[in-house]
């Protein structure tokens, strides 16, 4: 979405459950009025932030935010109540260079944790 398609969409409030269907930028009635004062000695510009509002289990599809957080936090980058399993394969292995990365909800990590612990015990077995 570019810079002026965001403008007009807080512009015309666009976002606004009572007026539009946009969900993107997130709606916030509390938001500083963009409308700015023209000054012949400075040139103004309107900067768009891109920010990460929701972090959804890999598995199930589930927000792993509460709505409560969602709402007091202006950017959720820094949450970090949720499961996270990065792998990177390096130099000479059969995934050289792969990197996966998943992220999980509390349930979902200990349906993982139940798994893996299952099949560590086959493997000891063996």
């Amino acid at each position: 979405m570019s810079a002026k398609e965001v403008e007009f969409i807080r512009q015309f409030r666009s976002n606004a459950p009572e007026v539009g269907y946009n969900r993107w930028p997130k709606f916030n009635s509390q938001a500083l009025d963009l409308t700015i004062e023209e000054s012949p000695m400075k040139e103004h510009s309107v900067q768009v932030t891109r920010v990460v509002s929701d972090i959804t289990c890999d598995i199930c599809g589930q927000s792993v935010v509460n709505e409560a957080q969602k709402n007091n936090m202006a950017n959720l980058d820094s949450f970090a109540e949720y499961a996270r399993l990065v792998a990177e394969f390096g130099y000479g292995s059969k995934r050289d260079g792969e990197k996966f990365q998943f992220d999980f909800c509390e349930g979902c990590f200990e349906d993982l944790l139940s798994k893996i612990n299952k099949l560590k015990a086959v493997k000891k077995a063996k």
